[in-house]
């Protein structure tokens, strides 16, 4: 993810933590299939969720979900108006509250499910609006903890899921979304619908769906893995800059880490607050890059890592999310060092490492970090201190055994969930050796250790 965030974001994000980093002890979402309508009159949205289920704890009695309540100040939130389950004789009760939907849970596994059906106007975690053509366009814009103004979920980076998508809306957009299209069919009053399955269970914070006036096109297929490009026409003819590198990057990095996670690598333009969202198989991409140059081979390299870390193996809580974003800094670095030679790191390495010396200079926060401002999270910390403790690991090992590392800790965690911790076990595992100390003074002291300043 490129650090660009709007003031709604941090205004809702505050609001919103308080299941994303509950243990996840109770029950654990299987699948998510959802039907979402979106029309072109107004920004309501129908929607209804079929949530499939599995007790952790037998005891647990309730089924909490987090969606955000009607606000009648503002008119925005979602107002749910049936929860049904045929295997229980339809209607079953639910309560709703201003951020939650509590349902009763069900001990035998054939009745754990539900459906729900709600509609209403979300105030954030999905962007309704004109792209820059002036052209109405949809992007859900989710990360780290917004799902929930649009969506009833779990909204924990730990609860991974299955998800199938099917999107109605006017037959002049193009829909994207996790997953493969199965199906594509017309719909009464010159609408389709669009049906993607995604079998790869995900976090929700990766969970997207895109529907724009669209160009589409298949860039290349790498190992059965199709790679596509969806451009506003009107950018037709710059399309191939900005994305042209990124079958090359996925080759790269499929030989480097493992096999790619997803069925699909798609990259659109799109109209969300962040320079770049790594939605799962589904990477968003400011509207802005798509200017006529090629000056995000770094940014496209940064967001297809993500595929790897911090979607397939995500970090247990938002505490860890340098194990995402660190790890997308290291690899960008050591991609555009094996491209364009060990000068074009170094120059990477000083702006890293001066960005980190700034930020901590004025900063006593380490980069393991149990704040609830999840936004906040989006610093040196995250991205240059953690790419930069990489780095010092991979000198002080050597690449052969450093990339081994990666390789293992990706192949132990893949569609899984993995802390600080946890990497620190593979590291030990296979060096045999204490990193206690080496971690401690990296990743859980503020200030950065110039003990182990790289090598210029």
């Amino acid at each position: 993810m490129k650090r660009f965030i709007t003031a709604c974001c941090l205004f809702f994000s505050a609001a919103l933590n308080a299941q994303t980093n509950a243990p996840l002890t109770q029950f654990d979402i299987t699948s998510y299939s959802v039907n979402i309508d979106f029309v072109d009159e107004y920004d309501t949205l129908d929607v209804g969720v079929i949530v499939r289920y599995r007790l952790v704890n037998p005891n647990c009695k309730e089924i909490n979900l987090s969606l955000v309540g009607l606000n009648p100040q503002t008119g925005t939130g979602m107002k749910v108006d049936k929860v049904t389950c045929s295997s229980l004789g339809g209607n079953i009760p639910f309560r709703q509250t201003k951020d939650e939907l509590i349902i009763p849970a069900q001990t035998d596994p054939d009745k754990q499910w539900f459906y729900v059906h709600y509609r209403g106007v979300a105030a954030d975690g999905i962007i309704i609006g004109k792209n820059k053509f002036g052209d109405r366009t949809f992007f859900t814009d989710t990360w780290p903890d917004r799902a929930p103004h649009w969506l009833a979920c779990v909204n924990h980076p730990g609860d991974k899921a299955e998800f199938v998508w099917s999107v109605e809306a006017p037959e002049h957009y193009t829909v994207s979304a996790n997953g493969i299209l199965t199906m594509e069919t017309h719909a009464p009053q010159n609408r389709k619908m669009w049906t993607f399955i995604q079998q790869e269970p995900i976090a929700v914070k990766v969970a997207a769906v895109a529907v724009a006036r669209f160009d589409c096109s298949l860039q290349e297929t790498v190992n059965c893995v199709p790679v596509y490009e969806y451009y506003f026409p009107q950018s037709r003819e710059n399309r191939h800059y900005k994305f042209d590198s990124s079958a090359s990057i996925l080759k790269f990095f499929t030989a480097l880490i493992g096999e790619y996670p997803y069925k699909k690598l798609a990259n659109l333009q799109s109209t969300i607050s962040f320079g770049g969202m790594e939605n799962a198989g589904n990477i968003f991409y400011d509207q802005e890059s798509v200017d006529g140059d090629r000056d995000c081979e770094a940014l496209v390299a940064h967001e297809t890592i993500h595929q790897w870390f911090g979607n397939s193996v995500s970090e247990k809580s938002f505490a860890h999310v340098w194990l995402s974003e660190g790890f997308a800094t290291f690899l960008t670095n050591y991609y555009i060092e094996k491209k364009y030679g060990k000068d074009s790191l170094n120059k990477r390495l000083k702006k890293d490492w001066e960005r980190s010396l700034r930020f901590s200079a004025n900063n006593n926060r380490s980069v393991v970090d149990n704040t609830t401002d999840f936004m906040s999270l989006l610093t040196p910390n995250s991205y240059e201190k953690g790419g930069l403790f990489l780095q010092a690991l991979r000198e002080k090992i050597g690449d052969s055994l450093f990339f081994s590392i990666i390789r293992t800790f990706y192949g132990k965690y893949k569609f899984k969930n993995a802390d600080t911790e946890d990497f620190r076990a593979v590291v030990e595992s296979l060096t045999r050796k204490n990193w206690k100390e080496f971690f401690n003074d990296w990743l859980y002291k503020p200030k950065l250790p110039e003990k182990y300043l790289p090598a210029k």
